[in-house]
This record gives C-alpha cells, sequence and structure tokens, in this order.
C-alpha cells in the first residue's frame, strides 16, 4: 500500500481521473538533468507541458505560469530562458528547469531522487537552497533520496535509513545522525569524512559479504553483518526515534 494525502488514498489502486488528479498533487525531479529532458522542446514547452495535460491554461496563457516556475527554481529573469533549448543550458540550469517542470502544476509533494549527484559541488548548493526554500514558502512536502549523509543533514527533517528495500531506521534528522541506533547507521556515520583531522571518531567497519533477505533470510536482514546479532534479530525490528528516545 502507497497511501497518499489527508484522506489516506492508496495510490495503487487509483485509475482514470483519480488517477490524473493524483499526478497533479505529486512530481518527481529526476537524479541526470541531461537524460530525462526533452531537447526538441524548447524551456517554456518542456515546463509547461503538464500544464496543456490537464488542461489548465490555453496555449497563449502559458508563458506567465512558465516563467513564475523558472523564478521560483532560481533562473532569473526568466525571460532569458522561455526560447532556449536544453542544449543551450549547464548541467545547473538543467537541474532548475527540472525542478520548474515539477512546480508547474502546485503539487503537494516532490519526490527528489538524487537531484544533485551530477552536478559540480558549487553548483549543489544553489539547488539545494531552492529546495530547502520551496518546502518552507509553498508548503511542499519533498521526499529527497540520497547515499550522502552529510548533504541531508543539511537539507531533511527528518530521515529513514533503509537497507536491502526495508527502514532499518527513523526519525528527526539530528538524532538519528548523532545518536545513530542501528549499527547499519552506525556504520554509514562512521564513514562520513571529517575535516578535523584530531577527530578521535572510530569507524565502524562491518563484514563486506551482503546475505540478500530475497535468499530465505529470516527477520532483520542486516543481522549476518552485525557485530551485535541476538535473538530479537530473528525478528523484523525498526528503530525508530521517539521523545522519550
Amino acid at each position: 500500500e502507497i497511501r497518499f494525502g489527508s484522506d489516506g488514498r492508496d495510490i495503487s489502486q487509483l485509475e482514470g481521473r483519480e488517477l490524473k488528479q493524483y499526478r497533479r498533487e505529486a512530481q518527481i525531479i529526476f537524479q541526470d538533468p541531461f537524460e530525462y529532458i526533452n531537447d526538441r522542446f524548447t524551456v517554456k514547452k518542456w515546463v509547461g507541458e503538464p500544464l496543456h495535460i490537464h488542461n489548465l491554461v490555453p496555449e497563449d496563457g502559458i508563458a506567465a505560469p512558465v516563467s513564475e516556475a523558472l523564478e521560483k527554481s532560481g533562473l532569473t529573469p526568466p525571460e532569458e530562458y522561455l526560447d532556449r533549448y536544453p542544449h543551450e543550458l549547464s548541467g545547473g540550469q538543467r537541474q532548475r528547469v527540472a525542478i520548474a517542470r515539477a512546480l508547474i502544476l502546485d503539487p503537494k509533494f516532490i519526490v527528489a531522487d538524487e537531484p544533485t549527484s551530477m552536478l559540480d559541488v558549487s553548483v549543489r548548493a544553489g539547488v539545494l537552497r531552492i529546495i530547502r526554500q520551496l518546502v518552507k514558502e509553498n508548503d511542499v512536502t519533498v521526499l529527497y533520496i540520497s547515499h550522502d549523509l552529510s548533504l541531508l543533514r543539511y537539507v531533511c527533517d527528518r530521515i529513514g535509513i533503509m537497507y536491502q528495500g526495508e527502514l532499518a531506521e527513523l526519525g528527526d534528522a539530528d538524532r538519528v545522525l548523532n545518536d545513530p541506533k542501528h549499527p547499519y547507521t552506525q556504520a554509514l556515520v562512521s564513514a562520513v569524512p571529517r575535516a578535523n583531522p584530531l577527530s578521535t571518531r572510530q569507524r565502524l567497519r562491518i563484514p563486506d559479504e551482503v546475505v540478500s533477505r530475497y535468499g530465505g533470510i529470516e527477520g532483520c536482514s542486516f543481522k549476518n553483518r552485525c557485530p551485535y546479532q541476538f535473538e530479537k534479530c530473528d525478528e523484523k525490528p525498526r528503530l525508530v526515534h521517539t521523545e522519550e528516545g
């Protein structure tokens, strides 16, 4: 089940008009801005295409909402980008165009799938600031997917750590990263590079061999690599940080 919205709709069961309405409310920003933008479309046509699909504005009314979306995504002045083609844009500009496309329908929810991994570090910071600003000013919920824990500390309020497709730990971002409970989370945090050469943090090392949970392993899928394995591991635990700790 994948439940969405205040009414808890199971989106895996939606069809027809209900599915189309859901697609207005949920959008996605993909990882590679060089692959998924249509190079034959101008920025105005590509960003504005969802408005056509949902019959929201006439053809001659596309420029205004597209310009507003471009401005929110950090492309200013937007008039300079409307008639450009993707090959005329840098990687950071292309990803901002992708953000604009995700915003054009005023969604409630955005999945951001590693949206900065293809970008230079300096450009990455600007895109992350835009995402944080969208959450704050547009009341948008963003599910940010990444392997970079130092980045997640900057951009996320809550973090869920996944191992082999299952949640291992879930909670407030600072608590998960500063006081990790699950051994897998502890290993990930210990591997994050630190600038302080005097840091006394110890690297938590775990065996390399991965036993797939699809191979018949019972309980916690991490247990065969875990230095703290005990009887409870034969169940399926998930560590959740609560107000009580």
